[in-house]
């Protein structure tokens, strides 16, 4: 199975972070897959490499959100692939297309307009992924 994951830039609640691992540790993927951008990808990230899952990353060309290649590659192992930054929009159709499930945790309870995690969201029930939203 195939994790694609989206969070909050802001980062994730200690109950976001737990309910995460707990279902990492349930769905045993094979490989996650996220964003690169600061917050709660990163967190994911961490949880990955301490869990041994491999990575495929989409980060996004907006630099100042994003974690540097070199941090990704040194939480080796396990495995890390990082593809070509795109712009966010685009980033996150690709990271909707090599998952099977998506994982979300966004920083409101309630879905809102203008937020990257519930656009994410909204995206992949569109297609029909299933979908996880661990809220704060």
């Amino acid at each position: 199975m195939k994790v694609s994951f989206s969070g909050s830039q802001h980062g994730l609640t200690n109950k976001q972070e737990e309910e995460l691992l707990g279902l990492l540790r349930q769905l045993k993927p094979e490989l996650g897959i996220h964003g690169a951008c600061i917050g709660g990808d990163d967190i994911f990230d961490k949880l990955c490499v301490m869990e041994g899952i491999d990575r495929l990353v989409f980060p996004s060309n907006h630099l100042a959100k994003r974690i540097p290649n070199q941090e990704l590659l040194h939480r080796q192992p396990p495995r890390v692939t990082i593809r070509p930054p795109k712009q966010a929009l685009d980033r996150n159709r690709d990271i909707i297309t090599a998952g099977d499930v998506l994982i979300a945790c966004p920083r409101q309870q309630y879905e809102i307009v203008r937020s990257g995690t519930w656009t994410t969201i909204r995206a992949a029930k569109k297609v029909g992924m299933v979908v996880y939203i661990l809220k704060p």
